[in-house]
């Protein structure tokens, strides 16, 4: 079909009713096949493997081979193929989100997988906590006899440690309890952004401020909901003696450190983080606008609620 319209003004309508139809843009697709090839890098831009959500509808790992240099954002949540295939079809991925359920880095994420994984330069990394624990021990596996194992393995160490220098924003989605469940921030040189649960202790403050030393933003996420009708994302904000509480059982937090630490409760994990891959407001953009607030404030004290009571 020949276009009535200049190509340009056609690809702006076609872009727009796109973004208004996303729950089904298949329709559009059909129109003609400069639509479909105009459509399709806006399509696999963001790709959900979820339990309750697939999107695109049709999305697989066979459909991101031929597709997925397009995609910047995934989740892998619920999904058949292996992981190891679906990462090596998205050579281009910014912000990643490892769901599946594991409690060790190798649990399902085996050789392939790992080795897939560290070819990434993510930005963005969302991953269950036990896979960022313990793989530096890799390093000093010692084998008997034959070293080409431990080679192995050591070459991993070194992956992961690569991988992990250029990730920003560090989202931990299962709770800490000690220490050696998050030591491995130690090698993410580059961040600048956290989120921990709002449960973690508060003696391990001091050492995330200590060992990140570019972080700007600590989110302490909330996601028990407290009410039918509140707001699925907001700030919780503190008074005067809460926060003196958080500098006297965080072994001495300045002032500087404090303002960067953020309470989030969060209703809506798995779609805020679809808001954040798709340019809408998220967690992130949230906590970022409540540090210039409390910073921009000359009048009282406008900190973060206290993690010790409350919640």
């Amino acid at each position: 079909m020949s276009p009535a319209l200049p190509p340009e003004i056609e690809h702006e309508i076609f872009t727009f009713a796109f973004q208004n139809e996303l729950s089904n843009p298949i329709n559009l697709m059909l129109t003609a096949r400069r639509v479909h090839d105009w459509l399709i890098p806006k399509i696999y831009h963001v790709v959900v493997f979820r339990s309750t959500r697939t999107y695109p509808q049709n999305a697989s790992a066979s459909t991101l081979k031929v597709y997925g240099h397009h995609t910047r954002h995934l989740i892998i949540g619920s999904i058949t193929s292996p992981i190891s295939e679906v990462l090596s079809c998205c050579p281009n991925l910014e912000n990643l989100a490892l769901w599946t359920g594991a409690s060790s880095w190798s649990d399902d994420l085996g050789l392939e997988s790992q080795n897939a994984l560290t070819t990434l330069r993510l930005s963005r990394l969302s991953i269950r906590l036990g896979r960022l624990e313990g793989f530096d021990l890799l390093e000093t596996t010692d084998y008997p006899g034959d070293n080409t194992g431990a080679q192995e393995q050591a070459q991993i160490a070194t992956n992961i440690k690569r991988f992990l220098s250029t990730i920003t924003h560090l989202d931990v989605c299962t709770k800490v309890g000690r220490l050696s469940e998050i030591s491995t921030l130690r090698y993410c040189t580059s961040l600048t952004h956290i989120c921990l649960f709002a449960s973690l202790p508060p003696q391990l403050l001091r050492w995330v401020f200590d060992v990140c030393n570019k972080l700007e933003v600590l989110i302490c996420l909330i996601t028990r909901s407290t009410g039918e009708n509140e707001d699925a994302l907001v700030a919780v904000k503190s008074d005067e003696a809460l926060q003196a509480k958080i500098n006297g059982e965080s072994e001495g937090l300045s002032q500087d450190e404090i303002e960067k630490i953020v309470f989030v409760r969060c209703n809506g994990y798995g779609e805020d983080w679809e808001n954040g891959a798709r340019g809408e407001e998220d967690m992130w953009a949230l906590a970022e606008r409540e540090v210039k607030r409390v910073r921009g404030s000359k009048n009282g004290v406008s900190g973060p609620l206290s993690m010790f009571g409350g919640l």
